[in-house]
């Protein structure tokens, strides 16, 4: 993510302000504060405050890294007035992940969840940690997955072993797959069916929820209701 703030200020001179002092233990938020006003001597000037922060002891918001901060300035006259135009690009990391994630460099954060949930208990699970059920955009990524599937050979307590639900169904439109942030699925970069499908379940209608099959990578149409292992998902902005 990052943070782009411009910020026109008049000549500064002066002490620094009392205010711009340490702060107290702060939360995993973000607050911006620009002040303006005369000093003793009646310049003017202004003053930008970025405060933000994540609880050490709060590991599913804590960031990656340190926030970034690059500074530009220049000066501006129009119609005899001279100004300071200053420009802050703040680069703010990504959360970190939750527990057992793994990263896939240039994608996320990935984890299979092993226990058997229908598909709208999985979808909870993952918001609980901060993740989505996950969207597979490449070949690369479905590779991805498939990997970390081959840890698990055997799933147990599920309607089957060979699955696990993604964040794409066609609960609205039969026939119209499109992803839990309403995107079509022909718009996510990848989109390969096992043979026949989808087939909206066969003998077994209102098979609306796609799942990835372990053994090629691809998509099949399942009941949301069955229970399966699933993939969740924290993209790295």
């Amino acid at each position: 993510m990052v943070l782009l703030f411009l910020l026109l200020l008049f000549p500064v001179w002066g002490s620094p302000s009392p205010d711009m002092q340490c702060s107290l233990p702060r939360s995993a938020s973000m607050s911006l504060t620009i002040t303006s006003r005369r000093n003793q001597t009646g310049h003017r000037f202004a003053q930008i405050r970025l405060d933000h922060g994540a609880q050490k002891d709060s590991p599913n918001e804590a960031e990656t890294g340190a926030w970034e901060v690059d500074m530009d300035h220049s000066t501006v006259i129009c119609d005899g007035i001279e100004s300071v135009n200053i420009v802050a690009t703040v680069t703010v990391p990504p959360p970190r992940a939750g527990p057992d994630y793994e990263l896939f460099p240039g994608m996320g954060y990935y984890k299979l969840h092993t226990t058997p949930r229908t598909w709208n208990e999985a979808l909870r699970t993952c918001a609980v940690e901060g993740a989505h059920l996950a969207i597979v955009n490449s070949e690369s990524e479905a590779r991805f997955l498939q990997l970390l599937f081959s840890r698990h050979p055997k799933i147990t307590g599920g309607n089957h072993n060979d699955y696990a639900y993604l964040g794409v169904h066609d609960m609205f439109s039969e026939g119209q797959f499109t992803t839990i942030f309403g995107d079509p699925l022909n718009n996510t970069g990848y989109m390969k069916w096992v043979g026949g499908q989808p087939d909206n379940g066969g003998a077994e209608p209102g098979s609306d929820c796609l799942s990835l099959y372990r053994a090629q990578a691809n998509f099949n149409d399942l009941p949301c209701n069955w229970k399966l292992a699933a993939f969740c998902e924290q993209e790295v902005y």
